[in-house]
């Protein structure tokens, strides 16, 4: 009977041929399915497919909720507010000294007066 609903290609698909009626619902059917080569010596395999069949009457539609997962990443210098403040701090005290000694050279040598000594090696 099963030869009636259900065949197996010879890649091996299961495919069904007829409609199983609904009142054949909890039945199973099985095939028994025999493969022989032609090489020598000759290779044989026995397999059997078992197709079990329900009826579906009803179909129930379920959502599965995930979990909210939180990952926290590790805090880098950059996220203290106090590194911030003291780099801020530093970079100003450097840019403050950088300024100091360019005007320093450019009075030195640009607005002050030379003494007229002229040295010679």
């Amino acid at each position: 009977e099963s030869a009636n609903y259900i065949s197996v290609s010879n890649t091996g698909n299961v495919s069904y041929t007829n409609k199983i009626p609904t009142a054949n619902s909890g039945s199973s059917y099985s095939m028994i399915i025999s493969c022989k080569d032609k090489g020598s010596p000759v290779k044989s395999s026995l397999a059997t497919v078992i197709v079990s069949f329900t009826a579906v009457t009803t179909t129930t539609v379920s959502t599965v909720s995930t979990p909210t997962t939180t990952v926290f990443k590790e805090k880098e210098l950059w996220d203290y507010d106090w590194f911030i403040a003291v780099f801020s701090l530093l970079l100003l005290c450097l840019v403050t000294a950088l300024i100091a000694g360019i005007a320093f050279m450019v009075y030195k040598y640009c607005f002050q007066k030379s003494n007229g000594i002229v040295e010679t090696p």
